[in-house]
């Protein structure tokens, strides 16, 4: 009772913060954002909230903003082939949003994967089949008593059956995580944010990760029509993750790592820039990884006039859009805005984003 006391009070204080925020979010999305709060502590309230979150059908009646609504989002730049010219509000195009259900999970598979990396295969017939590559899903973790926030991962794997996650335990939530045993049950609520976007006609893909965003690059390295290279880079050997896996797609996987233990000694970067100067055609990236390597080619993308989808590492409280923890500067035609990681993205492509010092 404690516990769904603390939660109804976390969740009343986020249903003000969303109403407020209604400014740019239409009341009705603030509401169920909020509401999705008070799930996340297994509050009483969940047969009611449930018809009124994201148990729908579809939840395609909330369509994103247009021009002639409240508020602005970037378009996902289906059409891009002039970035330059690209008018953040006025070719923002309305579709429905991302569909999220919440799932009572069973786990199917759990062990160690690799150095101390952990893998989590679910049974998720509800979420799995709703994946789009780039998507995440939040965690309620076991064991962690009133620690009620979710744990965010990126999908790695997904079917019309299962989704599988790839961790390292670092800290209480993660190290709890160890203890679930096949057949555990875990609550999960996904597939969440927006997903990278189809690749432009006639672009070359090139991947690029840091530590183990490749993970989270998986989906999409099976999705897009053709292969190209693929950019690794971690602190050792132990740190570069599923080699195997994207080369038995047809990927060119070139991995760097800051030890020498395997590949090219040094960054990422290290391994791109020297490739880049070689390159003819035109590419488009998908990136994955800590904050100052995702700036660094987003930084090179903008200075070389190719497209870079970055997956944005922020610290997500609810993962929902209501909390505002995970919020950063976006670009419009006319100066900024706050964007939500978990909402409006986790992926923006680089000319969206204005980096803090």
């Amino acid at each position: 009772m404690e516990l769904n006391r603390r939660a109804g009070k976390i969740a009343s204080s986020f249903f003000e913060i969303a109403l407020y925020h209604s400014g740019k979010t239409s009341s009705s999305q603030s509401i169920k954002y909020a509401s999705i709060l008070i799930l996340l502590g297994g509050h009483p309230c969940l047969p009611i909230l449930i018809g009124i979150i994201g148990n729908e059908t579809s939840p395609s009646c909330e369509k994103r903003a247009g021009p002639n609504e409240n508020h602005t989002e970037p378009p996902r730049l289906k059409n891009r082939t002039n970035l330059n010219a690209f008018d953040l509000r006025g070719l923002n195009p309305q579709y429905p949003a991302p569909i999220m259900k919440q799932e009572n999970a069973t786990v199917i598979e759990h062990h160690n994967f690799q150095g101390d990396y952990r893998i989590l295969h679910f049974a998720a017939p509800t979420v799995g089949p709703l994946v789009q590559p780039g998507q995440f899903l939040e965690l309620q973790v076991p064991q962690l008593g009133d620690r009620i926030l979710r744990r965010p991962f990126s999908i790695y794997k997904a079917d019309a059956e299962s989704v599988s996650i790839l961790y390292k335990p670092v800290g209480r939530g993660t190290e709890s995580m160890r203890l679930l045993n096949v057949g555990d049950a875990v609550n999960i609520i996904g597939p969440l944010g927006n997903g990278y976007p189809e690749l432009s006609e006639g672009k070359t893909p090139v991947l690029v990760a840091g530590g183990y965003g490749n993970a989270a690059l998986y989906l999409k390295a099976k999705e897009l029509p053709v292969q190209g290279v693929a950019f690794f880079g971690g602190r050792s050997a132990l740190d570069i993750l599923c080699i195997d896996e994207f080369k038995a797609l047809g990927w060119d996987v070139r991995v760097t790592t800051n030890d020498g233990s395997l590949g090219t000694e040094g960054l990422v970067t290290d391994a791109f820039d020297p490739w880049l100067t070689e390159q003819n055609t035109d590419v488009e990236l998908f990136v994955c990884g800590p904050n100052p390597m995702l700036k660094a080619m987003g930084d090179r993308a903008i200075e070389h006039g190719f497209t870079a989808w970055l997956s944005l590492d922020e610290n997500m409280a609810c993962g929902v859009g209501a909390c505002l923890t995970c919020v950063i500067k976006r670009k419009t035609a006319d100066g900024w805005e706050w964007a939500r990681c978990c909402k409006d993205g986790p992926i923006f492509e680089s000319r969206e984003i204005i980096w803090e010092d």
